[in-house]
């Protein structure tokens, strides 16, 4: 009968919590706690002169291939309030825009980009070699470096990934996304995470300059604001070398953002409190 199993799960759920309320509780060794987590034995990592950071696992599986991972320290967490989908509309634009990823077409190799609360980062997977015998880890470092630091904010690329972010939004607009984004501005009320979700506004992602766009790219990337991470089948020390040879000449903070069609480079100033530094996880 329906009372008896309502009674039998009263019974369980008071069983349950006494089992609760008896364990002991275990106390963390202070030790423990105070000591540094170990590294794996192969792992590399360093800072360059300018600020990147960088880390290396050399992994032979699977073998003759690596991936590389380029994290810009920048979400959407980091937006203004008037900058609400800027951090993902700048990456659409880098990385789209980069000739150098372009040129990595047709060599076995695959690349993409992501935006999220905390960062924005960049990959490309590849084998070793291309099909000419092309050096891939050269060539992938490169064209990370000019996504990064050396974008082309043309005009037309700008209006272009602007079209392709709200076709994105107009894609993401289901009754389950606005579910999940219900559930995070009540859990985080007290923090910006419960209004600043990465694919933006539609109100200001239409109404931005390219200016803006440019400038937000000006105040986030650079060097010491990202961590390049690189795993595959490599020697660690000729991939700290090469990432030193890609990056060592990438200045501390790019001011200067190439704009198509003017005289000189558009001079864009950061304000002290915001070149800040992230250190590698």
């Amino acid at each position: 009968p329906p009372s008896v199993s309502r009674r039998a799960r009263r019974r369980r759920q008071r069983d349950t919590s006494s089992c609760a309320a008896a364990a002991p509780v275990a106390e963390a060794d202070p030790q423990l706690v105070a000591s540094a987590l170990p590294t794996h034995p192969k792992l590399a990592r360093g800072t360059l002169p300018n600020g990147l950071h960088y880390v290396v696992l050399p992994n032979p599986v699977p073998p003759r291939r690596f991936e590389a991972h380029l994290e810009v320290h920048a979400g959407s967490i980091d937006e203004d309030t008037d900058e609400q989908g800027l951090a993902h509309l700048v990456e659409h634009v880098t990385f789209l825009g980069s000739k150098k990823r372009e040129g990595l077409l047709g060599t076995g190799s695959r690349s993409n980009a992501y935006t999220d609360f905390h960062h924005t980062v960049f990959h490309i997977h590849s084998p070793l070699e291309g099909p000419l015998g092309q050096p891939m880890l050269t060539l992938a470092l490169e064209a990370l470096e000019e996504i990064a630091f050396k974008p082309r904010f043309l005009p037309q690329r700008i209006e272009k990934e602007r079209r392709a972010v709200l076709a994105e939004l107009q894609m993401m607009n289901t009754i389950e996304y606005r579910v999940d984004c219900q559930l995070l501005e009540q859990l985080h009320s007290e923090n910006p995470l419960g209004n600043r979700f990465p694919i933006g506004k539609q109100e200001q992602i239409v109404a931005w300059d390219h200016d803006k766009v440019r400038r937000y790219h000006a105040k986030h990337y650079f060097p010491a604001n990202t961590t390049l991470y690189v795993v595959g089948d490599v020697d660690a020390g000729e991939c700290e070398r090469m990432i030193h040879e890609a990056y060592g000449a990438t200045p501390e903070r790019p001011h200067k953002t190439l704009a198509a069609g003017a005289s000189e480079d558009m001079q864009v100033e950061v304000p002290e409190k915001d070149r800040r530094s992230a250190a590698p996880p």
